[in-house]
């Protein structure tokens, strides 16, 4: 993993309350590429995760972006520097319209009121260009689990991220839901260049959509594998 435009973590090492959970972890994420980050629960994924999310600082160890060093103080910070997380308990409004939580906090005016005209066209190429059919003035509360996901992704996306993690992001989906959603988000990260970590503890899932794979174990990297 020598590719200078990834987001490298280096000598990642935290803990609480005196008990440590990372011991020193190297991981990196190149543009173009989906990696896994795996391990059973209490291996240091969610941790890792949100230290490379913005949630969380590091104990010690340092973060780059293209060898640049990166200090993140919050996941508004991290995402400014094009680092976007897509949670298992999705950020959508049920009660807003797609185009509404696409441009949630970043809302277009016209006048000095929300041009709710240029929202939704702007959603509608937005949803065309990823092949979802959902509608930008239909409201995020009654889509489907995978279209709700989706949205997310584009939405962040269209924030000009540049990494995205997600995080356990096919638990609630079967098996052919799961796999149409892996598949596009590998569509997504070879065609626009964005370095895709996915976070989870399925690794036969892991291996059919992952260019490069990282196993985390105790709080050590157990297995790193590029495929």
């Amino acid at each position: 993993m020598t590719n200078d435009n990834a987001y490298r973590a280096t000598a990642i090492a935290k803990g609480f309350s005196g008990v440590p959970v990372l011991l020193g972890v190297d991981f990196a994420v190149r543009p173009g590429t989906v990696h896994g980050l795996l391990g059973h629960n209490g291996a240091g994924k969610s941790t890792l995760l949100k230290i490379l999310a913005g949630v969380q600082s590091q104990d010690s160890g340092t973060l780059t972006i293209a060898a640049d060093p990166v200090q993140l103080s919050s996941p508004r910070d991290a995402l400014s520097r094009g680092i976007a997380c897509v949670y298992q308990e999705l950020r959508l409004v049920p009660n807003l319209t797609v185009a509404e939580n696409v441009f949630l906090g970043r809302e277009l005016r016209k006048n000095g009121m929300r041009d709710l005209v240029a929202m939704n066209d702007h959603t509608t190429r937005l949803l065309a260009s990823h092949g979802l059919t959902a509608r930008a003035d239909d409201e995020v509360g009654r889509l489907s689990h995978p279209d709700k996901q989706m949205i997310e992704v584009i939405a962040n996306l269209d924030r000009e991220a540049r990494f995205l993690f997600l995080d356990e992001p096919t638990t609630a989906l079967d098996g052919i839901q799961a796999n149409d959603m892996l598949q596009a988000v590998r569509r997504i990260a070879i065609e626009r260049g964005i370095g895709v970590v996915l976070v989870s503890h399925k690794l036969d899932e892991a291996m059919s959509v992952c260019d490069e794979v990282t196993v985390l174990a105790g709080g050590k990297v157990e297995i790193g594998r590029a495929h």
